[in-house]
């Protein structure tokens, strides 16, 4: 992505660079390079206020609120969200998916699960139609993962909602195929539904291998969520606990992930 954003800034095609650029941007998010992405995504937000283009103004607004969200600035998220639904651009079926995904948790999050359900449904209907093809719907796709899990474990006795958490799991899971920078996140959710599913061997398990996969992608983020699961299973042993949060606590502060911090010190002892 940086030689044709390089090569594209070099003959003037600023769509191909604004292209490029973004997603270099959302590349470097992945690496846990948060501070490289973000001022990237400004420079083509701004490109693309100046060039009019509203499909890649959306792109940099959902690209900002994929960052917002992970600095706990849920209200900033929603801004930018919002601020997106409001720009004339071509809109297609992977940017409903973007776009409803990240919707769903923010809101979530900010504990309006009525609306959260509401924006997933809609971002579930596109994926009824299409399959995920872009590498940048991880997070809104975890997104839906996390909203879905959320709605089950609140009424566990609710076949409908448990079955729509496993679909969302085996979404992911299909996601892999295509795009192999998505197994850490995977088996972080698919361990989190069999740990809630009454398998905590199979969850730790699934989870172990997620780390491993994180640590050879080099995700950190991906890493932190899934050290941090391990370290609230490991019970009474203590010293492998501390380790596991000692660890994950390091990642969140290099990256920012405040919204992550303030759930590792609710489960921290």
């Amino acid at each position: 992505a940086l030689q044709a954003a390089e090569l594209a800034e070099e003959i003037g095609n600023r769509r191909r660079w604004q292209e490029n650029s973004s997603c270099l941007a959302l590349a470097l998010y992945s690496r846990g390079e948060i501070g490289r992405s973000s001022r990237l995504r400004q420079q083509v937000y701004a490109d693309a206020v100046k060039e009019n283009d509203g499909q890649i103004q959306i792109w940099g607004l959902l690209e900002f609120a994929e960052i917002a969200l992970l600095q706990g600035e849920l209200a900033q998220a929603i801004g930018f969200l919002e601020q997106a639904e409001g720009v004339d651009g071509d809109l297609g079926l992977t940017e409903d998916i973007w776009m409803n995904g990240l919707m769903g948790v923010t809101l979530h999050r900010l504990g309006r699960n009525g609306e959260a359900k509401t924006a997933v449904d809609k971002a579930q209907a596109a994926i009824s139609v299409t399959t995920p093809s872009a590498f940048y719907l991880l997070e809104p796709i975890s997104g839906m993962a996390e909203v879905n899990m959320a709605l089950w474990l609140e009424a566990p006795e609710n076949d409908d909602l448990k079955k729509r958490a496993k679909q969302t799991v085996s979404l992911l899971k299909q996601f892999v195929r295509s795009f192999p920078i998505s197994k850490p996140r995977s088996l972080l959710w698919e361990g989190i539904f069999a740990l809630h599913n009454g398998q905590r061997d199979k969850a730790i398990k699934t989870w172990r291998q997620g780390l491993e996969s994180a640590r050879v992608l080099e995700m950190p983020y991906d890493e932190g969520l899934l050290l941090m699961e391990l370290g609230a299973q490991a019970g009474g042993e203590d010293s492998e606990q501390a380790h596991c949060f000692e660890e994950a606590r390091a990642i969140f502060m290099a990256l920012g992930a405040d919204y992550e911090m303030e759930r590792l010190v609710a489960l921290s002892p």
